[in-house]
C-alpha cells in the first residue's frame, strides 16, 4: 500500500507527476558543473595485489543469516523490487543459502545486479512548522533494495578492520554519538578557560557534503586502505551505474544518473563518507596548532559532516581554516561561508569582535551564540550550553 501525502501543492504545482519532477530536478542538481565529482571514467583497474587470499573473504551461511535475522531493520519501506525486510525474515530458510551464493558470485565477478543500482527518493518535510508548499523545505531519503542492504551488512562486517576512522570522528560509530561529541567540546573549552586561556570556536558548514563525494577519489582512499579487490571491484561497478527516481503519492519521476555522492539509504554510505573526510582530521592534527590536552590533539570535533574547530589563538584558527579550504579543493568539498561562524570564549570575550577569519577567501561571521548538533552554545567568560532542544540525528 502506498502512503499518500496530504499536501496539495508544491512550488505552485498540484499534479503529482509535476511535483515529482520538481523534486527530481532539485535532488539531481548537485553543483558539479566542472565534472570534478563525476564518476565518468571510474577506474575499475584495482591493483591485483589486493586480490590475495580471495577464499577467506567469501561469505558464509552464518554471515548472511546474521545479517537477515539480527541486523536487518524491519518495518522499512520496500524498494524498486517491492521487497520489504519481512519478505526475507519470514521466507523459507533455503533463501539464506541462495543469497550466500548470489553474494559470493558478485564478489567473484565484481558485479552488482541492476536492481541494486536503483534508489527511490522520497521527499520528507524538514520543518513541519515551515512552508510545506515549498520544495526547499524538503529533504531526500532514498529507499534501496532490501537484498542490497543485506549484502552491505555482510560487507560491513567483513571489512571492519579496513573501515576504522579517527577518534575525533563521532558520527556513525558504535558507542559514539552527539552526547559524546558535545561532552568533549564542553570539557576542552572548560580545560582551557580554567587555565585562563581563550578558545576560538568555528563551526564549518560543507554544502551537500554527502552528495558531492567524488567516486574515483573515494575508491582511491579505499585502495590506500588495502581493501580486498573482490570488494573494491563490486563497489566500483556499483557506483559506476547508480540511478535514482523520485516517488510522490505513488507516482515515479523519470530516473536520473547519480554522478557523485554516496548512496543515500545505503548501509555502507555513512562509513564511506567517514573514510572520505577522515584524512582532513589528520591534516588538521599535523598543523600542530589548535587545542591540546596532555599532548593529545583535540583541535577539531567532527560528527559526520558537522565540523567544529577549536584553537586558543587566532593564528592557529586561521591556519586550520586554510587546511579545510585546501582539503575542500582537493576533494570537491564546498564550504558555505555564509553558514560558517566563529565565537570567542574566555577572559577576553567581547560582544563584538573585529577579527577577520576566512574560509576559501570568504569572511565568516563572528557570533555570540550558535547551535552545534542541536545544542545551543552561548559565548562569555565561560561557555554556556543549553541541551533542552537537542535534536535527534538522522542520515
Amino acid at each position: 500500500m502506498i502512503n499518500r501525502v496530504h499536501i496539495a501543492c508544491v512550488d505552485g504545482e498540484s499534479d503529482d507527476s509535476a511535483i515529482a519532477d520538481i523534486f527530481r530536478q532539485k535532488f539531481s542538481n548537485v553543483d558539479n558543473s566542472d565534472g570534478t565529482g563525476s564518476n565518468t571514467g571510474l577506474d575499475s583497474n584495482v591493483p591485483w595485489s589486493l586480490m590475495s587470499d580471495f577464499d577467506k573473504w567469501l561469505l558464509t551461511v552464518e554471515d548472511v543469516d546474521k545479517a537477515v535475522f539480527t541486523k536487518l531493520k524491519r518495518g522499512k519501506a520496500s524498494g524498486c523490487d517491492d521487497l520489504a525486510p519481512e519478505h526475507l525474515v519470514y521466507s523459507h530458510p533455503s533463501l539464506i543459502l541462495h543469497l550466500k551464493r548470489l553474494f559470493n558470485l558478485m564478489l567473484k565477478h565484481g558485479y552488482a545486479p541492476d536492481k541494486f543500482d536503483v534508489g527511490i527518493i522520497v521527499p520528507l518535510v524538514k520543518d513541519r512548522y515551515g512552508d510545506v508548499n515549498c520544495s526547499d523545505n524538503y529533504r531526500a531519503i532514498t529507499i534501496s533494495s532490501v537484498i542490497s542492504k543485506v549484502f552491505e551488512i555482510c560487507v560491513y562486517d567483513k571489512l571492519q578492520p579496513f573501515l576504522e576512522v579517527d577518534d575525533l570522528q563521532y558520527g556513525f560509530k558504535h558507542g559514539c554519538g552527539c552526547n559524546t561529541a558535545v561532552f568533549t567540546l564542553q570539557h576542552v573549552v572548560k580545560y582551557y578557560n580554567s587555565r585562563h586561556s581563550n578558545v576560538y570556536m568555528s563551526t564549518i558548514d560543507a554544502s551537500k557534503a554527502f552528495d558531492r563525494i567524488n567516486h574515483q577519489k573515494l575508491v582511491d582512499k579505499l585502495v590506500q586502505r588495502q581493501v580486498p579487490k573482490c570488494f573494491l571491484s563490486v563497489i566500483v561497478n556499483w557506483y559506476s551505474k547508480l540511478y535514482s527516481c523520485v516517488r510522490w503519492n505513488g507516482v515515479l519521476s523519470s530516473s536520473f544518473k547519480v554522478e557523485c555522492g554516496v548512496r543515500q539509504g545505503g548501509i555502507l554510505s555513512p562509513v564511506m563518507f567517514n573514510i572520505y573526510v577522515n584524512d582532513l582530521i589528520g591534516k588538521l592534527r599535523d598543523t600542530n596548532v589548535g587545542c591540546y590536552i596532555s599532548s593529545i590533539f583535540i583541535g577539531c570535533i567532527m560528527y559526520a559532516d558537522d565540523l567544529i574547530l577549536l584553537s586558543p589563538t587566532v593564528i592557529g584558527m586561521q591556519h586550520m581554516l586554510d587546511v579545510c579550504t585546501a582539503y575542500g579543493h582537493a576533494y570537491d568539498i564546498k564550504f558555505n561561508a555564509k553558514k560558517c561562524m566563529y565565537m570567542l570564549v574566555g577572559k577576553r570575550f567581547l560582544p563584538d569582535n573585529n577579527i577577520v577569519l576566512l574560509i576559501d577567501g570568504d569572511v565568516i561571521s563572528y557570533v555570540t551564540e550558535f547551535k552545534y548538533l542541536g545544542v545551543s552554545f552561548t559565548a562569555g567568560k565561560e561557555l554556556d550550553i543549553d541541551v533542552s532542544y537537542m535534536k535527534r540525528r538522522f542520515y
